[in-house]
């Protein structure tokens, strides 16, 4: 399923879901259908298939600005394949109970079984435009509302989370993204697990990149599969520890500057050797900000930079009740801007990774690349 949020068809941007199947004799791919809201329902910038998520037969299309419950109040549709007559089927329009304008309920969605998990990026419970995200269950072949979930930590100060800008679900564990959430330092991005126990749905764990900055965007979007979620951060620079004494050629990776100095190569976010964000101390970097835990363990030396908006992508395993930061995954080759993270998926041991602005057969044409045991 391919979401086209601003498809143009009875209404402007009012959007649209294709729906593209595989011929068991050919092995090839085609369309099968079209999936609209119903014409009464379509509107003006409703952005239908902003978001779409798949299990087995039931699809679920995002539609951030549906008006139902006040100007893009937001909605999801839940869609069921009828094999007999080879058919999609609204099963049903599901909107948040209490929904306002602006919510953006739908921004992301996810599907796994009998739970589906909506984004409302601009829901203001906990201040404005901080975040929401709605969790649902199928109780006896019906779609209720189970739970809203919401970031403890954002506060009405101005600083917007934009917390379910992306999810993701698996059994009985939820993630959601907040690229804006506060990891080390402020707006670097975060990432929340949630648990079904038997209390209802609870915080397990708030996620951060070690080495995150602000404007990562780390929490851009995630993805869970078992005990092993990814999170992509396009906003990240690349960076990478050094092997020791490592320089790397001259014009490359830039010159080590004087003490709390930026090489030549480091300026303007380029590429080019230097030191973490600045700390409250003084102007040598450092990994541990202001909202890091008392556990955090500072670095003192100097990272290669890749660039501006190269991009990363996260590894974090589940063993018991923890989660541990296992992987950072950066291409053998990226520049700034290739937004490297933009898009994330795992499925069992391969883990797939959008660069939506990568060169590739053209410039910022975008990439894709895949990551699996040897």
């Amino acid at each position: 399923v391919v979401g086209a949020h601003k498809h143009m068809e009875e209404k402007d941007e009012g959007g649209g879901a294709f729906v593209f199947s595989r011929s068991a004799a050919t092995g090839l791919w085609s369309q099968s259908a079209v999936l609209t809201p119903e014409k009464e329902d379509m509107h003006d910038y409703k952005y239908f298939g902003n978001s779409v998520s798949m299990y087995e037969d039931t699809t679920v299309i995002g539609a951030m600005g549906d008006n139902d419950k006040g100007a893009a109040s937001g909605a999801i549709y839940v869609y069921d394949y009828d094999s007999r007559y080879e058919y999609w089927a609204l099963s049903i329009k599901l909107t948040s109970e209490d929904a306002s304008q602006q919510d953006n309920f739908g921004f992301s969605t996810d599907i796994h079984k009998s739970v589906i998990v909506a984004g409302a990026t601009g829901d203001d419970s906990m201040g404005k435009n901080c975040g929401a995200a709605y969790i649902f269950y199928k109780f006896y072949g019906k779609w209720q509302e189970q739970a809203k979930v919401l970031p403890y930590d954002c506060q009405d100060d101005g600083n917007a989370f934009f917390f379910g800008t992306s999810v993701s679900v698996y059994e009985l564990t939820v993630a959601v993204g907040a690229y804006a959430g506060h990891g080390h330092w402020d707006s670097a991005g975060a990432a929340y697990i949630y648990y079904m126990n038997a209390n209802g749905w609870a915080l397990q764990k708030k996620l951060i990149a070690h080495d995150g900055m602000s404007g990562d965007k780390f929490g851009w979007d995630v993805a869970l599969y078992k005990d092993t979620l990814v999170v992509g951060a396009w906003g990240e620079q690349g960076k990478e520890e050094p092997e020791e004494h490592d320089q790397g050629p001259e014009g490359e990776q830039g010159e080590q500057g004087p003490e709390g100095e930026q090489g030549p190569g480091g300026e303007g976010g380029g590429p080019g050797r230097r030191r973490l964000q600045p700390g409250d101390e003084g102007p040598e970097g450092e990994n541990c900000g202001p909202n890091s835990p008392p556990d955090c363990q500072q670095y003192q030396g100097y990272y290669n930079y890749r660039g501006a908006s190269a991009g990363a992508a996260y590894v974090f395993a589940r063993s018991g009740v923890s989660w541990n930061q296992e992987f950072k995954l950066l291409p053998n080759a990226s520049n700034a801007y290739d937004a490297f993270g933009s898009a994330v998926d795992i499925h069992e041991n391969v883990l797939f990774i959008g660069a939506y602005q990568a060169d590739g057969t053209n410039q910022n044409s975008g990439a894709a690349y895949l990551y699996a045991p040897p």
